[in-house]
């Protein structure tokens, strides 16, 4: 009999802790259940092509930026620090929003970003009012006379916007 409850007592934790684990990861959550106290999106993008034009604004991104552009995506909430990285770009940054201004955010970054043979880097703290693009930093000409250039831009979108309005 001592054998039997020794045996009983090495195989109980196994099987509790096997039963415990199906009941722990009955309740699998959905991507979207992850963004609930995220009302908010910062969306990047980055290119090996300018994000803006030398005449346009800092918040006109060009539509080939939008169409090349590769994008990351983060919920946020109004106020927030974080980082997002890619294997080419990482960024980190600060979100406060503005005493009396709604949809208008202090945005700080620092990041930067590294393509083939160009690389790009930037930080700075402006204004980002939500739905516009902003362009970040990025880098025109490549070594040895290739003619790259680098593009990275963000904007603010709430999370059932993010994927609208170019």
């Amino acid at each position: 009999m001592p054998g039997i409850s020794l045996k009983l007592a090495t195989l109980l934790p196994g099987f509790f802790l096997a039963l415990s684990s199906g009941v722990l990861f009955a309740d699998q959550k959905s991507p979207e259940d992850y963004l609930k106290n995220r009302p908010l999106m910062l969306e990047f993008r980055y290119c090996e092509c300018p994000a803006s034009g030398m005449s346009s604004g800092p918040s006109e991104v060009l539509p080939s930026f939008m169409d090349e552009s590769s994008v990351l995506k983060v919920g946020v909430s109004s106020e927030e620090a974080g980082f997002i990285a890619s294997d080419e770009v990482s960024i980190g940054f600060e979100l406060k929003p503005v005493d009396g201004e709604p949809g208008r955010f202090h945005f700080g970054y620092s990041g930067s970003y590294a393509a083939g043979s160009s690389t790009s880097s930037g930080k700075a703290k402006l204004m980002l009012d939500k739905g516009q693009w902003v362009s970040l930093f990025g880098a025109h000409g490549g070594r040895h006379g290739e003619p790259r250039s680098l593009g990275v831009a963000v904007r603010l979108v709430e999370t059932g916007g993010a994927s609208g309005n170019r």
